[in-house]
């Protein structure tokens, strides 16, 4: 009997550990500029700010997450300063990319 329950624990925990690793993977396979728009318009939720996206090139082919995180989270603080610190009515967005490197 305690074979059998420490059998099941294990595959309990491997079962356990497939999920996490599923999910972990879904959140990289999201494309790139469905984060950027994402990011653009959860910023303006809290603002009344009206934003305009402009996305230039093959971002989500070339881009990987290496570069698609630190551009993520420039992105929301550029947006976050913008917000708190300007009293501009709109803001503009633009993402260039070009042989998978950012330009803008």
């Amino acid at each position: 009997m305690l074979g059998i329950t420490t059998e099941l624990d294990s595959t309990i925990r491997e079962l356990r550990n497939t999920i996490y690793s599923l999910g972990e993977v879904s959140e990289e396979l999201e494309q790139l500029s469905s984060q950027i728009l994402q990011t653009v318009l959860n910023s303006a939720k809290s603002s009344a700010l009206t934003p305009r996206l402009h996305l230039i090139g093959a971002l989500d082919p070339t881009l990987s997450p290496v570069v698609g995180k630190p551009l993520l989270t420039v992105l929301s603080r550029a947006l976050s300063n913008a917000i708190r610190h300007s009293h501009a009515k709109d803001v503009e967005v633009e993402v260039k990319v070009d042989a998978g490197i950012v330009l803008d």
